[in-house]
């Protein structure tokens, strides 16, 4: 008598080659780069496929290794998003590291370089998270995020935007900041240009699931997830920070004025 396991055909499944290596995370200071293999024929029956993050399908080396000279721009093709935290748990004075750190990254991108368009970048702010009543009287939703300016290349705008925003003291409402960002992608996005959100906060977060699975669809959109956590500890919530963020979650360990380290991407 044949058992149902030995009925079934048993193939494991057949694996394309290589992918290129991806683009270097970074320009310099030691960034990231991997590869993989997709997987071509799906296993049938009682077969096996190696796992999508082991050695036999995910690969990942260093590159860029020099050091920064501190004089580096980014001049890529992409549509940024920063996400700026002013949630209660910074209180008035982080806010301000987080709002000077932003004004000073945006010094390091360029809209037009010899000629051609390269960054776009918007900015929306959360952090101003309440419950509001529903009208019907059935429940409650959460405040959306502000959007403080849509895509522009226009950065003097961006930084005088960043500028005069104001410390909001809500709950970290960082999955309606997420959708504020993919609105603003959708609307002023362009098809050529890759699209990305950089997330800078103290590293602390409310609803967890809401904001995971927002996580989740922006990537599958192939949204760039960058996460600039602002802190001086080493909790749990940097790890769930380090899995909504994209692959590598690592590129560099930047030091802010008040030499507290943030861990991006």
């Amino acid at each position: 008598t044949l058992s149902l396991h030995d009925a079934l055909p048993i193939c494991d499944c057949t694996l394309e080659e290589w992918t290129e290596w991806t683009p270097c995370s970074v320009a310099c200071g030691t960034g990231f780069q991997d590869r993989a293999k997709h997987v071509l024929i799906p296993t049938r029956g009682f077969g096996k496929c190696p796992k999508e993050d082991g050695p036999e399908r995910f690969a990942e080396q260093e590159c860029n290794t020099q050091d920064c000279v501190g004089d580096e721009i980014c001049i890529a093709q992409q549509d940024l998003v920063i996400a700026l935290d002013a949630s209660g748990s910074l209180r008035a004075k982080g806010y301000e590291v987080v709002r000077g750190l932003a004004m000073n990254l945006t010094t390091r991108y360029k809209s037009k370089y010899f000629g051609i368009d390269t960054i776009k970048m918007g900015v929306s702010l959360f952090g101003n998270g309440r419950l509001i009543p529903l009208k019907d009287g059935s429940g409650t939703t959460i405040s959306s995020a502000i959007n403080l300016q849509d895509l522009t290349f226009d950065l003097a705008a961006v930084r005088t935007k960043i500028k005069e925003s104001k410390f909001q003291r809500g709950f970290t409402n960082m999955a309606q900041a997420f959708s504020t960002a993919d609105k603003m992608l959708s609307q002023g996005g362009r098809p050529s240009a890759q699209s990305a959100v950089m997330v800078i906060s103290d590293g602390k977060f409310s609803f967890k699931y809401q904001t995971a699975e927002k996580a989740k669809e922006l990537k599958d959109k192939n949204v760039i997830i960058y996460m600039a956590p602002i802190t001086e500890t080493q909790d749990k919530s940097l790890e769930i920070l380090k899995k909504w963020a994209s692959q590598p979650w690592r590129s560099e360990e930047h030091t802010s004025e008040l030499q507290s380290p943030i861990t991006s991407r």
